[in-house]
């Protein structure tokens, strides 16, 4: 394998930035990704890194046509879903925001003509995918001159002439710039009259335009009654409330498409329309939320491994087809994973395990150890506290200052990328792209455990740092992080061990807009996630008496367990911390 090939493949893993073809061949499909090939209106929600800019690419129809997945191949044969996928561009958003001469209907209709702009110009990657799809070669050129014209009379109609989808693209490029020039010389919003011309069919109604071009196209190409037209809205966190107010309007009405629209958890930031009336989830769209996507996170740590080695795998493949057989996290990592292997029925009473037990569990627990059937004792005993056990035994031995092996193995590091892609690709890239010239893949000897569990150490103590970063917030967001982390190390390592792990948070019922918000960004970037329920999985918690468990990638940082467990008190978590003074006097009963 190329290692230079290696390193650009698992350096970029954005989805906004790579290629149709990697795209399409790194991609895992999921439960949640075969929920959206309907005809529904969705709102898939997801932290940063979770994929939901690649759900939604793989929805566009240039890249659901080149799927290699039966299910999809008889979709695109019947010409039965065509997606065009959206991107809510950062630049062309921020600029929105930078003009306080705008009124709010100003801006809004700034942000209606540049929506129709950027929907027509993904629309012509669709044109460009049925056509390669639908028409034979030796008529796509001709197809291709006829729909290039019908859509620039459509959408700029005293644009140039052009005879291919190319110009057009190019046609509309240029339109974008002259609103920018414009816009650097005018202290009032986007207005196109007479002053300008060439991008007036874009102040029309919203999605206009790109229903429009969908009629052109079947005039082209014939395609069935029942064709479902998706548009796929991606990155909608960006968006003011304004703009999901006019964007809901759409999910609440009769339309043509059916939308595919993604934002980071707690994001959607309104549920109100541009009429009297709300859209309601479950009515008008349904949400499907990735990090809880059943096919990975609700299995058991098995499902969790194979997810992992198959994210990879396919990584793997796309830089070299004939090492993708040759990987496995099993011949990286070793069988082993000290924290999460299987353990037995019971103890002997002068095993290492039950002399653990003896020296760090309260006297309740060791009492009820010994008196339990031996598949009683696995489950409640064994099962749970093996890998804390393990734990406090090398905190006790060494002062948590020596190496150790226990953060290793495909389970724990299966675990500790909290089945987000992008996540488990920069915990992968500490074995690989950090380790220099020696790389794992050509390796011919399993990655040392020591070194696995120095890794993972390194990873999670990152994953805080970064937290700081986050514009606007990250300072207060990396306190708050922090706090609850010191808090449950405390309370892991101070206490002796019961068969309860404490690693979640539930909050008053009067929770600050302060602390609120901070939650919420913790949740966004995937450094907590609310406790879902089995029934339904996609519904978020409100904000007051709710459940948040904390992510696994933070627990190796703090000599942890990356595991689920009880939630204590918000507030308890963090009345010995540096943010304390600063919790409302009021929810001191929270604490008793």
């Amino acid at each position: 394998m190329n290692e230079s090939s290696l390193r650009n493949l698992f350096e970029v893993n954005n989805a906004r930035t790579q290629s149709i073809e990697e795209v399409v061949r790194t991609f895992v499909p999921s439960d949640s990704f075969w929920r959206l090939v309907n005809g529904k209106n969705h709102v898939v929600l997801g932290a940063r890194g979770s994929g939901k800019t690649a759900v939604l690419k793989m929805l566009a129809h240039d890249h659901f046509s080149r799927f290699d997945d039966p299910t999809i191949s008889a979709l695109v044969a019947g010409r039965k879903f065509i997606g065009t996928f959206v991107p809510m561009r950062a630049d062309w958003i921020g600029t929105l925001k930078n003009k306080p001469w705008y009124s709010l209907d100003d801006s809004l209709r700034s942000f209606q003509w540049r929506l129709n702009l950027s929907c027509c110009a993904g629309f012509i990657s669709t044109v460009e995918s049925c056509l390669r799809s639908y028409c034979p070669t030796q008529e796509r050129i001709f197809k291709e001159r006829d729909i290039a014209d019908m859509l620039r009379q459509s959408w700029v109609p005293n644009g140039r002439a052009v005879d291919n989808l190319r110009g057009l693209r190019t046609v509309l490029e240029d339109v974008e710039w002259e609103a920018q020039v414009n816009a650097l010389s005018a202290t009032t919003p986007i207005r196109c009259g007479p002053e300008k011309p060439t991008g007036g069919v874009f102040d029309s109604e919203l999605f206009g335009p790109i229903n429009r071009g969908i009629q052109i196209l079947k005039r082209v190409i014939d395609f069935p009654d029942d064709a479902i037209w998706a548009l796929a809205l991606d990155e909608l966190e960006f968006l003011d409330e304004s703009h999901h107010e006019l964007i809901n309007t759409f999910l609440r009405g009769k339309s043509t498409l059916a939308f595919k629209l993604s934002t980071m958890p707690y994001f959607h930031h309104t549920l109100r329309t541009r009429t009297s009336q709300p859209i309601t989830a479950g009515n008008d769209f349904d949400y499907v939320y990735l990090d809880n996507d059943p096919s990975i996170r609700r299995t058991d740590r098995r499902g969790w491994t194979d997810w992992a080695n198959d994210v990879l795998s396919r990584k793997v493949a796309f830089v070299e087809e004939s090492r993708a057989e040759e990987f496995s996290l099993t011949k990286l990592l070793g069988n082993e994973s000290p924290l999460f292997d299987e353990k037995p029925s019971s103890w002997q009473q002068d095993s290492s395990m039950m002399l653990l037990l003896k020296k760090f569990g309260n006297r309740a627990t060791i009492e009820r150890a010994q008196r339990l059937s031996p598949k009683a004792f696995k489950d409640q005993i064994s099962r749970k506290m093996h890998g804390m056990l393990l734990l406090r035994d090398y905190a006790d031995r060494s002062g948590g200052h020596k190496k150790h092996q226990l953060y290793s193995g495909p389970k724990l590091f299966a675990l500790c990328s909290d089945a987000n892609p992008r996540q488990l690709i920069r915990l992968f890239n500490e074995l690989t792209l950090r380790r220099g010239a020696d790389n794992v893949l050509d390796a011919k000897r399993l990655v040392n455990q020591t070194i696995q569990s120095q890794c993972a150490i390194s990873f999670s103590g990152d994953i805080l740092q970064n937290a700081a970063t986050e514009e606007g917030i990250g300072g207060e967001l990396h306190a708050f992080i922090k706090n609850l982390m010191e808090y449950f190390h405390s309370r892991f390592y101070d206490q002796q061990l019961t068969t309860d792990y404490y690693y979640a948070i539930k909050t008053p019922n009067d929770v600050t807009d302060e602390l609120w918000e901070l939650i919420r960004h913790a949740v966004g970037l995937g450094l907590m996630f609310p406790k879902a329920s089995f029934t339904q999985p996609d519904s978020l918690p409100e904000r007051g008496s709710s459940e948040f468990d904390m992510a696994f990638r933070l627990a190796p940082k703090y000599g942890l367990l990356p595991r689920k467990g009880k939630p204590v008190p918000l507030l308890a978590a963090l009345k010995k911390g540096k943010m304390a003074p600063e919790l409302h006097c009021s929810y001191q009963m929270d604490l008793l």
